[in-house]
């Protein structure tokens, strides 16, 4: 494996690593932070995610959902509340302070510092790499989603 291969392994390892100690602290399971993540982030973009979009980004199943809201709800994490449009619908509202188990502001802030520090070609290129990369991921997210799909 060359240095770069390397240093990616050691980067996604420490990652990794950070992601399960936050998980730990926040006492919420990696499938509990990203629902909460998801229901922020539609918070913050003034939607109201319902149960069912919860389980189609999560890839989860409506009755895994139900129980996943309501681990949340009785740890005071989220409500669920009557959507204002579809009497059908409930809608996963978060209560209180925001208390994101990703929440890495200061690690964002020195990565970010990091990424100022390389201009020009470098910056370019690593770019180009991270691109790359995140779409290989992007890609293997959707063929996982058709394969889930085809088989149910």
């Amino acid at each position: 494996m060359g240095d770069l291969a390397t240093a990616l392994a050691q980067y996604r390892h420490a990652e990794s690593q950070l992601r399960h100690r936050k998980d730990s602290v926040c006492g919420t399971s990696a499938t509990e932070a990203r629902a909460l993540t998801f229901i922020y982030a539609a918070a913050d973009a003034q939607a109201l995610p319902t149960a069912k979009q919860i389980g189609a980004h999560l890839g989860i199943s409506s009755a895994s959902v139900t129980s996943l809201v309501d681990r949340l709800t009785l740890a005071g994490l989220v409500v669920r509340a009557k959507h204002p449009t579809d009497r059908r619908c409930i809608c996963i509202r978060p209560v209180g302070n925001r208390i994101d188990p990703n929440s890495l502001a200061g690690l964002t802030g020195r990565m970010n510092a990091l990424a100022a520090a390389y201009r020009g070609r470098d910056a370019a290129m690593i770019a180009g790499f991270l691109t790359q990369l995140t779409t290989l991921i992007t890609d293997e997210a959707a063929d996982d989603d058709t394969a889930r799909a085809a088989a149910a």
